[in-house]
């Protein structure tokens, strides 16, 4: 699920990018079980596809609107899901990433059979 109001996320919030989008691993894993190699490039790659990777050691609270919606995103192709329910994704996205999102989702429904709705 991806809601619809990310930029109001506590600029205080204590996670970097990557641990945010990282954390989005562990319902498939369980809490207590430790990522592999296998995680961690599925993780990367989550990352390189919408662009955040170059963000990953900041602070989700200081992104831009643009960018906390970009790792939230991440974070959601990190839990690989078999459907995606989206609420207004492009909240806070410029008009050239709005339209790099619709490619991501439409290559990622035709290409990797995931739903969208």
């Amino acid at each position: 699920y991806l809601p619809q109001q990310i930029a109001s996320f506590n600029a205080g919030f204590p996670s970097t990018v990557y641990e945010f989008v990282k954390s989005g691993r562990y319902p498939r894993k369980g809490w207590f079980r430790r990522l592999n190699a296998h995680d961690e490039e599925h993780i990367k790659a989550s990352l390189n596809s919408v662009g955040m990777w170059e963000h990953r050691d900041k602070r989700i609270g200081s992104l831009s609107g643009g960018q906390k919606q970009r790792a939230v995103i991440a974070r959601m192709f990190a839990s690989d899901p078999d459907i995606f329910i989206l609420d207004e994704p492009t909240t806070g996205m410029d008009a050239g990433t709005k339209d790099e999102f619709y490619e991501l989702m439409h290559h990622s429904a035709h290409h990797h059979g995931k739903a969208v709705l």
